[in-house]
């Protein structure tokens, strides 16, 4: 039997009292529940539990009613169903310090976002720092679509640039979109240097490593989106005026 990852991400009105009926009700259907993480919505007052499971693939539809019936559940937004060596594969290949940024700039999103990535590129040498953050920005990517309620909605790369990466963007950049791709005339990342010769000459290279993988860890999260490739031939830190994104189908 193959072992699948599995979030079920809940709309509820308190954590205390649901976690405890919904991890119960998680085992009853032969999963093994691993964590949860909750993020407030100051819109509406509501928390979103995200359970992260383990098991065998499970049909959704018995699962979503008996955990709509709980106590305290207002709405089954997702429930997330992926081979386990597919959602670990851009994990596993972060170093140890690389998953531990991972966990703290998923539940910390996006504060200190900058900082955090700041310090990692800079303990690299400069010809590691792409590699190394895009992935870091891959796995982050990837995270943080799982919990968006619109993930199976989207149809093509347009809808996802503007249904899931422009609103998790929302506080890091001023984006927008031309075509398939995403324009950036204000971004944290752009507005950083990582030393005095950069800050008066210019940086030699782009400096949003983080977004160039962040960008295509959430489309490539979408099931009903192929797989892409995410390229920066522009960016400010260079003296472009926007930083644009393209995105590509992959081979």
């Amino acid at each position: 039997m193959h072992t699948h990852h599995i979030d079920i991400i809940l709309k509820v009105e308190q954590i205390s009292g649901v976690l405890g009926p919904a991890a119960a009700v998680v085992m009853q259907y032969g999963l093994k529940y691993q964590k949860h993480t909750v993020h407030q919505d100051p819109n509406t007052g509501f928390s979103q539990l995200i359970l992260e499971t383990e098991g065998g693939h499970v049909d959704p539809a018995p699962l979503i009613q008996q955990l709509q019936g709980l106590l305290g559940v207002k709405e089954v937004l997702d429930v997330v169903i992926q081979p386990k060596e597919e959602s670990l594969v851009v994990d596993l290949n972060l170093d140890q310090e690389g998953r531990r940024l991972l966990e703290l700039i998923a539940q910390t999103w996006p504060n200190k976002l900058v900082e955090v990535t700041q310090k990692y590129e800079d303990s690299f040498h400069r010809s590691e720092q792409e590699a190394k953050v895009t992935l870091l920005g891959e796995a982050v990517g990837r995270r943080l679509a799982l919990r968006h309620a619109q993930l199976r909605e989207v149809k093509n790369i347009k809808e996802g640039l503007q249904k899931m990466v422009i609103p998790l963007l929302n506080n890091v950049a001023q984006c927008q979109i031309k075509d398939t791709d995403l324009e950036i005339t204000v971004s944290l990342f752009s507005r950083r240097f990582s030393n005095t010769m950069d800050l008066v000459f210019g940086s030699e290279v782009p400096k949003c490593f983080f977004l160039t993988g962040f960008i295509q860890g959430v489309l490539n999260q979408a099931p009903f989106i192929p797989n892409v490739t995410v390229t920066e031939p522009q960016c400010r830190a260079v003296g472009d005026k926007v930083c644009l994104f393209k995105v590509n189908v992959a081979a």
